[in-house]
């Protein structure tokens, strides 16, 4: 099959199936049902002729070439979906979604409530908040497994928008001797 015709629909269930690691979930996720995802599955099975994904108990688990494929192709479906997006301001009154947030200990306690406070006025919007390894942050937000982090500016690539929160000053405390 030419990747000319490769439907880009099915890239956007390949990737929610990766994120998800189920069909059942991905259906969910995407608004579709079981049988339309595992049917799109089969279509991308065949393009790639390679089975992309093996069920191991109740999880769909990658295969090397979904692997290599999903960090090829994400940055492109990220930028079809922030093209296609910003247009349409986000309004939380409309959206019902969970959040995946990875917050470092410290901050969870100060930036946590605040931001709860300030989604009240949103039920449909909830946050789940994860404690990541910091080395793991920029990956696990290419894969779509998190929405957002909240830490100190490490170094990362360009691939991944980021934005100053806050400054703080560094202040120590010491007895005398």
């Amino acid at each position: 099959m030419a990747s000319n015709r490769l439907d880009l629909n099915l890239l956007h269930v390949f990737d929610t199936i990766y994120r998800e690691g189920s069909l059942t979930r991905a259906a969910r996720a995407l608004n579709l049902t079981q049988p339309a995802v595992s049917h799109s599955l089969a279509r991308l099975r065949e393009h790639f002729d390679d089975p992309l994904f093996s069920r191991q108990g109740n999880r769909m688990v990658p295969t090397p070439l979904a692997r290599r494929f999903v960090e090829s192709m994400r940055p492109g479906l990220n930028q079809i979906h922030s093209a296609v997006n910003q247009f349409h301001a986000f309004d939380p009154s409309s959206h019902r979604k969970t959040f995946a947030l990875a917050l470092r200990d410290v901050l969870e306690s100060t930036f946590l409530p605040q931001l709860v406070t300030r989604l009240n006025d949103y039920p449909e919007i909830e946050i789940n908040s994860q404690r990541v390894a910091r080395r793991d942050m920029e990956s696990l937000l290419a894969a779509g497994r998190l929405d957002f982090a909240v830490d100190v500016l490490l170094p990362i690539s360009d691939q991944t928008a980021h934005e100053q929160l806050r400054k703080d000053r560094r202040v120590v405390i010491a007895r005398k001797g």
